[in-house]
């Protein structure tokens, strides 16, 4: 328990450590152009109806005719464009998880995804777990964001199948064969937008795996006698450290 308690500590602190940089950038002002564009710097004059002077980067300050501007933010944080949010909708998440309960395991996932306007999002996956033995999951998964913006809340649920990717053990006699199963799995999360394209998340969430294992009986024969099968119900609270790449 001491131990899990220590991981957890240390995925948190992880997570801050990476969003840390982010949160403290100074504050900027920035014009959204009606081409899709954007100008960072401080805004010097802003005449409605006229122009808007802004001192950009190198103290280089512009002029933008009014046509040409489709809003102005001051003090905004690290501002990127929600227009061009996820230009493509297609995501590329990498995870690492932990799984905590009567036994500890970990694992890491892959995700292909794609985010709908309606802030959801469904996607397709696969990775590298150990539980009892080694399995690849094999999944489907669908998210709901609660919100747009920098910090975004999430819901997630996935459900697909584990393949067993474990050896016999070559000195047991009775000979033991491991199979994989379903999987199933629900939580939610906090994900931080670093910038237009790339963000990182941490969530947490109940994990569900099923798994089989067939033991045969030898005895004196060349062929088993006969097979126990043995069925494990593994149920894990997960937590998942995690970045998404557009």
């Amino acid at each position: 328990m001491q131990e899990t308690f220590k991981l957890l500590l240390l995925t948190c602190f992880l997570f801050l450590l990476l969003i840390s940089p982010a949160m403290s950038q100074e504050k900027k002002d920035v014009i959204y152009l009606s081409d899709g564009s954007t100008l960072k710097g401080t805004v010097l004059e802003y005449l409605p109806g006229s122009h808007a002077k802004i001192e950009i980067a190198g103290s280089n300050v512009l002029t933008i005719p009014e046509d040409e501007i489709s809003k102005i933010v001051l003090n905004e944080t690290n501002a990127f464009n929600e227009k061009n949010e996820n230009k493509s909708g297609l995501e590329f998440i990498q995870s690492l998880n932990l799984y905590t309960g009567s036994k500890q395991s970990a694992g890491f996932n892959s995700m292909l995804s794609y985010r709908f306007p309606c802030r959801f999002s469904a996607g397709i996956g696969m990775g590298f777990e150990s539980f009892n033995q080694q399995v690849l999951p094999v999944y489907s998964e669908v998210s709901y964001y609660l919100m747009k913006g920098k910090f975004s809340p999430f819901l997630f649920a996935r459900a697909g199948y584990a393949i067993s990717v474990a050896t016999e053990d070559p000195y047991a006699w009775n000979g033991v064969t491991y199979k994989g199963g379903i999987l199933a799995g629900a939580g939610a999360g906090l994900q931080y937008q670093i910038s237009d394209r790339n963000a990182v998340f941490l969530s947490v969430g109940f994990r569900y795996q099923k798994l089989r294992t067939e033991t045969g009986n030898y005895w004196y024969e060349a062929t088993p006698s006969n097979t126990i099968e043995r069925i494990d119900h593994i149920k894990r609270l997960a937590f998942s450290l995690g970045f998404m790449f557009n």
